[in-house]
């Protein structure tokens, strides 16, 4: 039986082994049987060993990448470069790279591996380990340290430095002294490290399940100003009340706060991005007027930087731009559906979501501007869905170049959006017959002239 809780150690490797997956004994079998060495490495077997899941199952062999080839005649595969091959089975890669090292060996290959918690080899068919960095005693202290000199660790891949924040903060394990001392002695080199590459650690971050304590040892450590360093401009910058924190703090609060759906976390992050270059004060108070609007043009800037794509892009910035909701009851229906109109069917959700963040964040209180209002507002328009004054326009930019005697050109859309303002004060207008009437009336009138 395996142990009940995932994360204790399983003290008894055989029955670890018992978790490996069928495609890593088959491929660890078949090198054997060809006279090499195989064994299975790295964080998969550190997972393993404490009953997590494993995942990402990498293979370490005496064979060279043209051997392993040769040997899989069959199998679907892919090399990333000349050192490492990944064949594909049952739909899941497994990466299998040669011995490194100067001996060329097993023992050699994990002396160059980063932690000693991810140097421990496993012989999948026999259930044995090899551990020359007493990994195990650390998995069970509970520790992160690097194999050997950490500096020369850290030199030898940078991004390293990422990841034992980021494994730290999957495993709620703590740093060892000197593995954290050289966190911040190293922090300038990750500037080398390929944009995609801290993409994808700062995600896995922001996505672990105390993710404030993460970001804060980035903070301590010198790493969150190389990754980030239009964050640090918020570092002990005061604000006004409600907020009883500064404004970075309150940022890395605000993600503590907030699901775990990544761009929602991402734009917690950046929400305030811009007040520090915006703030003035008056009347005793900090003012940080369209910090919102330039925070997602900050936001944009950062998340091509790290390569996030488009669609991320779009998502973070439209929170951004739209997260400063001061809602009350007096509010008409029509500017609920503008708000609606604005954040997107799909994205008014997570706007709510960011903003009871945000307001957990200032000082703990979550519905001081009615949110639960505003909740029940937006949900009882969406339900009516033939009549919420979302729908598209019944009529198409031709109808209306037919309507108003017009060709293409700026005025077909300004005309499209005066009818969209109709709709959504009163969405029962949304017909073709009321529409065209519409047109019609607007033909001759100011507002045509206007547009």
């Amino acid at each position: 039986m395996l142990q009940k809780n995932p994360g204790e150690l399983i003290e008894k490797p055989a029955v670890a082994a018992l978790l490996v997956p069928r495609p890593v004994l088959e491929i660890c079998t078949r090198l054997r049987d060809a006279g090499f060495e195989a064994f299975a490495v790295g964080g998969a077997v550190r997972d393993m060993l404490l009953n997590r899941g494993a995942a990402d199952w990498d293979i370490a062999t005496s064979a060279t990448v043209d051997q392993v080839e040769s040997l899989f005649p069959d199998s679907r595969k892919f090399t990333a470069n000349y050192r490492t091959i990944t064949l594909i089975f049952e739909g899941s890669g497994f990466e299998i790279t040669p011995f490194r090292g100067s001996q060329l060996s097993i023992e050699s290959d994990l002396t160059l591996r980063d932690f000693t918690i991810d140097a421990i080899a496993l012989e999948p068919e026999k259930g044995t380990l090899l551990d020359p960095g007493s990994g195990i005693r650390d998995l069970k202290k509970r520790i992160i340290r690097c194999v050997g000199d950490p500096l020369a660790r850290f030199h030898e891949d940078p991004l390293r430095l990422l990841r034992a924040v980021r494994i730290s903060a999957q495993l709620r394990f703590r740093i060892e002294d000197a593995t954290r001392e050289a966190l911040s002695q190293c922090a300038p080199l990750l500037a080398r490290a390929a944009p995609e590459r801290i993409r994808d650690e700062l995600s896995k971050i922001l996505m672990t399940q105390e993710p404030v304590k993460a970001l804060r040892l980035l903070l301590k450590t010198g790493l969150l100003s190389i990754i980030l360093p239009e964050m640090m401009e918020g570092y002990r910058r005061r604000q006004s009340p409600p907020h009883r924190h500064t404004i970075l703090e309150h940022a890395l609060l605000t993600v503590g706060h907030t699901p775990s759906v990544l761009h929602l976390r991402i734009a917690a992050l950046l929400h305030d991005v811009a007040k520090p270059g915006l703030r003035t004060r008056s009347d005793r108070k900090y003012h940080f007027y369209g910090h919102e609007k330039r925070g997602a043009e900050i936001a944009a800037l950062i998340l091509d930087r790290l390569r996030f794509g488009n669609v991320m892009r779009e998502l973070v910035t439209n929170l951004i731009t739209n997260h400063m909701i001061v809602y009350d009851s007096g509010w008409s229906d029509g500017a609920v559906r503008r708000l609606i109109a604005r954040a997107g069917k799909d994205g008014i959700k997570d706007l709510l979501a960011l903003k009871r963040a945000d307001m957990m964040a200032q000082d703990g209180e979550e519905n001081r501007d009615n949110t639960d209002e505003l909740q029940r507002r937006i949900d009882s328009i969406l339900s009516k869905a033939k009549t919420s004054g979302l729908e598209p326009l019944r009529v198409s930019g031709r109808d209306v170049m037919e309507a108003l005697g017009i060709g293409p050109g700026p005025k077909v859309g300004a005309a499209m959006a005066f009818l969209k303002e109709k709709v959504l004060d009163d969405p029962f207008v949304n017909s073709r017959d009321s529409l065209m009437e519409i047109l019609l009336g607007m033909k001759n009138s100011r507002t045509y002239k206007r547009i």
